[in-house]
């Protein structure tokens, strides 16, 4: 009788997997490659591994989530599309942020991003860090109670404070990362829409250009507040740009100034004289 919650979790992990990832295969081979869910055992039961077992043999899965994120660069319209101009951005996919996700010992939430030396414990972050905000709402929408016992490693290419998206790529991968391992994987509209709340919390007034361009992965012709424009890739064009090494905050950028406050209908002649 004990074997029985084991193998009906099997049977519809193997259904779900054939029909919704349509990766058909032998069920043997299909369930040990199974590691992009993180192969969870059922009923939270597990600590580092989860462990199946299907009459004799024993099945040993990876619970460690990857994702990744590439960054961005906006050919025009940088500035201007914050006050509802049109800009054309690229993904940079040369450089990225990844995030791996694995159930930790400790009964606690480790972050580790060796990039910036980061290695603490989510709590011991302020609410409104960079990393333990998305964290903190992330688990709070998904309505996951108490925390789970996790490490998270952090890691990135991408230069910071250099207008590539650094901050929306570690944020769409971390999303994407954490939502996965806790079975609730999120489509790409909903990374979109919570990275960009993100975003609002961290750089006041931002355009949602980032997030949407590094979420997608694709050209985007974009207007804020209008349905999205997506490239689909195949131009048969290179660009070659390179980093100034001088950093420039997006924060400085996108908060309104007080000349615009005062005089809205001059700054958008300003920004629609081009």
């Amino acid at each position: 009788m004990l074997t029985i919650p084991f193998m009906a979790y099997i049977i519809f992990r193997y259904l779900y997997i054939i029909n919704v990832t349509h990766d058909a295969g032998a069920p043997e081979e299909v369930l040990l490659s199974d590691t992009d869910a993180g192969c969870h055992p059922p009923f939270g039961i597990g600590s580092d591994r989860g462990v199946l077992f299907i009459v004799t043999q024993i099945y040993i899965c990876d619970t460690m989530t990857h994702a990744s994120a590439p960054g961005k660069i906006i050919l025009f319209g940088e500035h201007a599309v914050v006050y509802g101009r049109p800009a054309l951005a690229v993904p940079v996919t040369q450089v990225h942020a990844d995030v791996e996700v694995t159930a930790s010992r400790d009964n606690q939430t480790l972050i580790h991003a060796p990039d910036i030396n980061l290695h603490a414990e989510l709590n011991s972050l302020p609410s409104d860090h960079p990393i333990a905000s998305v964290i903190h709402n992330l688990l709070f929408s998904l309505g996951i109670s108490p925390f789970p016992s996790l490490e998270i490693k952090i890691t990135s290419t991408i230069p910071v404070a250099s207008g590539l998206g650094s901050g929306a790529a570690v944020t769409v991968a971390l999303i994407r990362a954490l939502s996965s391992f806790l079975s609730h994987p999120l489509p790409n509209e909903q990374i979109n829409q919570f990275a960009y709340e993100i975003e609002k919390l961290h750089h006041g007034t931002p355009s949602g250009i980032d997030n949407t361009v590094v979420t997608y992965a694709r050209p985007v012709y974009f207007i804020r507040r209008l349905p999205l424009s997506r490239g689909r890739g195949g131009w048969g064009v290179r660009l070659k740009f390179s980093a100034s090494a001088l950093p420039s905050p997006s924060s400085s950028r996108t908060l309104a100034s007080p000349r615009r406050q005062k005089n809205p209908w001059e700054m958008s002649q300003v920004v629609g004289s081009g």
